[in-house]
């Protein structure tokens, strides 16, 4: 039944995903907290939206935070970069000593 409606479906998720992106742009700035990239020669399907915080502390203060607002938000995985086979390798924009 879905997929009969996927054009709606998707057109509301990407409405969604471009209000997370406008509304949260400002904790770039302020905190330095990055949501994800999109290149221009690839598409999204907004199936999930992502902030990638400066350390633990701080995100479980915004889930706390989002919490206590009524809006759901779950820690997800740990990040390659942050991995211990990977740290070490490479470095990447989000790489913290």
């Amino acid at each position: 039944a879905q997929l009969e409606h996927l054009p709606v479906i998707q057109k509301k998720r990407k409405e969604i995903l471009n209000r997370y992106f406008s509304n949260l742009k400002i904790l770039e700035s302020e905190r330095n907290i990055f949501s994800p990239i999109l290149p221009s020669y690839s598409s999204n399907n907004a199936h999930n939206f992502y902030l990638i915080c400066n350390s633990i502390e701080e995100r479980n203060g915004l889930l706390k935070y989002l919490k206590s607002e009524g809006i759901l938000a779950v820690f997800h995985y740990v990040g390659l970069h942050s991995s211990p086979f990977y740290k070490n390798k490479h470095f990447s924009r989000f790489h913290h000593n």
